[in-house]
């Protein structure tokens, strides 16, 4: 198996093969986002410890959790819906403290800003 093959099974959790185009990029889109988002969190986790700031390193943390936890979740349910519900709840959460708190280095308004075009796209725009 080659690391262009383990790369897709990992976005796709293993059905690239079996979804419709659109639900397979909104499952590449989420499993991306998840991803990055993790290695994200996991970096500020371990600035906020460093700087020994507690409550940013445990919001950090706590949603590096949560989102770890959503990963293995999409992996064996497959169920999109659900997993884009969850990750705008965590992310809402997320960047509302970071909004309130000025975050770190006083970022926060730039991730709430962020926030409704991830949540637009993940659970799709309705009418």
């Amino acid at each position: 198996m080659s690391l262009k093959d383990i790369a897709l099974n990992i976005v796709t959790s293993g059905t690239h093969n079996t979804l419709d185009v659109e639900d397979k990029s909104r499952l590449i889109f989420i499993n991306s986002l998840i991803i990055i988002s993790d290695l994200i969190l996991l970096i500020f986790s371990l600035s906020a410890l460093r700087e020994t700031n507690w409550v940013l390193f445990s919001a950090n943390s706590t949603a590096f959790t949560l989102i770890f936890l959503l990963f293995i979740f999409l992996r064996v349910t497959k169920k999109i819906t659900p997993a884009s519900h969850v990750f705008s709840i965590i992310g809402f959460f997320l960047f509302f403290y970071l909004g309130i708190s000025g975050g770190s280095d006083n970022s926060g308004t730039l991730w709430i800003l962020s926030f409704p075009l991830i949540t637009i796209f993940l659970l799709r725009l309705r009418i």
